[in-house]
């Protein structure tokens, strides 16, 4: 809207005139002048903390990534988990650090943040996998026979999920 614009990057004259002829807008609570610039200034604000988080997770993410490329699995997690308090809900960075628990062999821990990350993103194959390989590090083949058949179902062209579920058919039968 146009008096929104003149309270951020305008003059308190601009906000004035404009005020006369614009009609109340439902987002603001004080319809008036100073409850327009006041608004206005807090939802630029507002974006600009949302640049700031959005800057430090992919920060974070990257420093994860570079981690765990050396192989410093326990420090890629630290820098997930950071990311994480950052955003709790994302499902992509709870695939990494239930990566970087498969890398150390605490099957408990990946297993628990696969199946948050499985929640979080029912559709998407990776998912599965990180259940997947969590369960076959708990030993649990037939569990993971289940997961691995529905990844593969999501991604029937993931070779790691399809070789990963013949494997786990032949645990199972032992």
């Amino acid at each position: 809207m146009p008096i929104e614009l003149a309270a951020v990057y305008g003059t308190r004259e601009d906000v004035e005139l404009l005020f006369a002829v614009t009609s109340p807008i439902s987002t603001v609570a004080d319809w008036s002048i100073d409850g327009i610039i006041n608004h206005a200034k807090l939802e630029r604000m507002q974006l600009q903390d949302e640049d700031v988080l959005n800057t430090r997770k992919s920060d974070l993410k990257r420093k994860g990534d570079e981690a765990f490329e050396k192989q410093d699995y326990t420090k890629a997690s630290e820098f997930y988990t950071q990311a994480l308090k950052v955003d709790p809900s994302d499902g992509k960075m709870l695939a990494s650090r239930s990566r970087c628990w498969l890398q150390l062999g605490d099957g408990q821990k990946a297993l628990e943040d696969a199946t948050r990350c499985k929640r979080r993103c029912p559709e998407w194959a990776e998912a599965r996998l990180r259940r997947g390989q969590a369960l076959m590090l708990l030993k649990d083949y037939e569990k993971a026979c289940e997961e691995l058949s529905g990844g593969v179902e999501l991604d029937p062209e993931n070779d790691e999920m399809d070789k990963l579920f013949w494997e786990a058919m032949e645990l199972k039968k032992k």
